[in-house]
């Protein structure tokens, strides 16, 4: 299938667009076993700059999202597959000179009740900071690598494949993510309806159920868009546009007045924006 828009290889150019980060398929050969006997577990860290700041966006899929989406026979399903599809990790960030950092890692647990109370606390940790309004919510610090980190050196722990890329923005597109002892099966890849295919044996087209994998999707975007009004309602300052139109209806100009430049001084320095949007938003 060909690629969508922004997803054609288009540059990361600094200043000049955003960047989000998708996954569009997370497939496990044998989910069915991972749950009955271990704990699945998909860990993403994107580290980047904004407004001078180191900011890191964690996210983490985890068993109770494998269960749930398999349903209350998973574990009576002994050929069961799991497919996560159009999982954004971040949408819509201002792309930055010191680009992008990506750790993304595969892993298996074995089903112990520490090893279970660890995985809740890091996945309650993760839905406070983590997912996506307009652009991204992000927190600093390394507060969650800890956790992982003491996980990953426990027994009872396998990372079925790990990656680490400390420059994940080249060019927009797709990438899948393997062990390294499975590139053998990965020749001849196409993504058709968003689920990664290869040719089988009769020349056929045939999804990849032999792999554990992750397709990602790395999209660029020049703006967030023509109508700029309807693209700055997901953004956190929409609430003063609000107060604005509130205090006109109310035929109260002082408030109206003092909620407007309010909005203005927030859209200007807003670090949500390239510059591009924040002068087309200002003047719309």
């Amino acid at each position: 299938a060909p690629a969508g828009q922004g997803l054609n290889g288009e540059a990361f150019v600094p200043g000049q667009c955003y960047f989000s980060v998708r996954m569009v398929e997370m497939r496990l050969t044998d989910a069915s076993n991972c749950i009955a006997t271990f704990l699945p577990l998909c860990a993403f860290f994107l580290r980047y700059t904004e407004a001078g700041a180191q900011r890191e966006i964690p996210y983490v899929v985890g068993y109770d999202a494998i269960q749930q989406a398999m349903g209350a026979a998973a574990p009576q399903a002994g050929a069961g597959k799991v497919v996560f599809r159009d999982v954004y990790i971040a949408r819509n960030v201002p792309y930055n000179s010191d680009g992008l950092e990506m750790f993304a890692a595969l892993c298996r647990f074995s089903d112990s009740s520490l090893t279970r109370g660890v995985l809740d606390f890091v996945a309650t940790a993760v839905s406070m900071f983590g997912g996506a309004v307009g652009g991204a919510v992000v927190k600093a610090g390394e507060g969650l690598l800890k956790p992982l980190s003491k996980l990953f050196g426990t027994d009872g722990v396998s990372i079925r494949f790990g990656v680490f890329d400390g420059l994940a923005l080249r060019r927009s597109g797709y990438r899948v993510l393997a062990g390294a002892d499975t590139q053998d099966r990965l020749q001849g890849l196409q993504l058709v309806d968003g689920v990664l295919h290869r040719q089988g044996q009769g020349g056929a087209l045939e999804p990849v159920n032999d792999v554990d994998y992750m397709v990602l999707a790395f999209e660029q975007r020049a703006t967030l868009g023509d109508d700029m009004f309807s693209a700055a309602a997901a953004l956190p300052f929409h609430r003063k546009w609000m107060e604005t139109t509130t205090a006109l209806l109310n035929d109260n100009a002082i408030a109206a007045k003092a909620a407007f430049q309010s909005l203005a001084v927030d859209i200007a320095g807003s670090p949500l924006l390239i510059e591009r949007d924040r002068f087309a938003l200002l003047a719309a």
